[in-house]
């Protein structure tokens, strides 16, 4: 196997603001504003509705981050 199919991938977690409202998104690879295709290794994994509020934004990533990981996680 080649080396760099063995490296880990890194998370990101990037909030963003549009037009006074906040989303947050999850990625694999790169942030979501620098994303670029799964040909690269890159995944966009979660992302948020538009709240009113940075902290409605965190709080709904969190949960969805949290049913991810807990789907894949072994019990």
């Amino acid at each position: 196997m080649r080396s760099e199919t063995l490296m880990g991938r890194s998370f990101f977690i990037t909030l963003e603001t549009y037009k006074d409202k906040w989303r947050g998104c999850l990625t694999i690879g790169q942030h979501s504003y620098l994303w670029s295709s799964t040909d690269v290794r890159d995944a966009h994994l979660l992302s948020t509705d538009n709240y009113d509020s940075i902290e409605g934004a965190i709080a709904t990533l969190k949960a969805e981050m949290l049913k991810l990981f807990h789907a894949f996680s072994v019990a």
